[in-house]
């Protein structure tokens, strides 16, 4: 079930995303350059794909493998099931702080989208500014990136706030599921720091509440 659900989301950022987002670039009148690299990319990422989903959806694996692969590439294997799993190849090319800044961005167009709608501004309705604020724990999110999400929102600005902007309310609740062992009796006084907004925030994403160090993953 986890292999299908990764699989699944892996097809719906490749269509909803990348393909949409990168129709520009494969249009006839486009730079050829960026045109091929924007193909190819496609390509390598349908041919891993396929590969990847071939002990799940046999035939339709080899079927897209076949377009892909054995119809213009004669040398290489002509079936998808001789092929290798593409594990290691695609850890070669990953670029996990990439990929970590892109989630946040995505992350923050879903909202910005969510906002948009619930006051009533339709998307193709361009704003002025939009103020971002993202978690600072090394990540940098390039202009690029800045611009992707001001494209996708539709707004002209986008300025990055830091997270003591008056702009920002941060508030944490303790998980006490993963606390309640460890702290005992000290649980009270942390819960009641968290109420009062007592808290110290560390760069990490840990927090200290009451004298109590909580790591990341113990707190929201």
């Amino acid at each position: 079930v986890s292999a299908t659900r990764a699989i699944s989301a892996a097809i719906d950022d490749l269509s909803t995303w990348y393909l949409r987002r990168s129709r520009d670039r494969m249009r006839a009148g486009a730079d050829p350059a960026d045109r091929d690299a924007a193909f190819a990319t496609m390509h390598a990422a349908l041919v891993g794909l396929s590969r990847t989903m071939a002990p799940i959806l046999p035939f339709l694996s080899e079927t897209l493998y076949g377009n892909l692969v054995a119809s213009v590439l004669p040398e290489l294997p002509d079936s998808v099931h001789l092929t290798a799993w593409p594990a290691d190849e695609l850890a070669v090319h990953r670029d996990p702080g990439l990929e970590g800044a892109m989630a946040v961005v995505r992350g923050a167009v879903d909202l910005a989208r969510t906002l948009r709608a619930q006051a009533g501004l339709r998307i193709r309705q361009p704003l002025a500014r939009a103020w971002l604020a993202v978690p600072d724990r090394g990540m940098a999110i390039s202009p690029e990136l800045l611009r992707v999400f001001a494209d996708e929102v539709n707004v002209r600005t986008v300025e990055l706030i830091a997270g003591g902007s008056d702009l920002v309310e941060r508030r944490v609740k303790p998980l006490l599921p993963r606390i309640g062992k460890r702290l005992g009796a000290a649980i009270p006084a942390v819960m009641a720091a968290a109420r009062e907004g007592a808290v110290e925030f560390h760069d990490d994403g840990s927090v200290t509440l009451a004298g109590q160090h909580l790591a990341a993953d113990e707190v929201e």
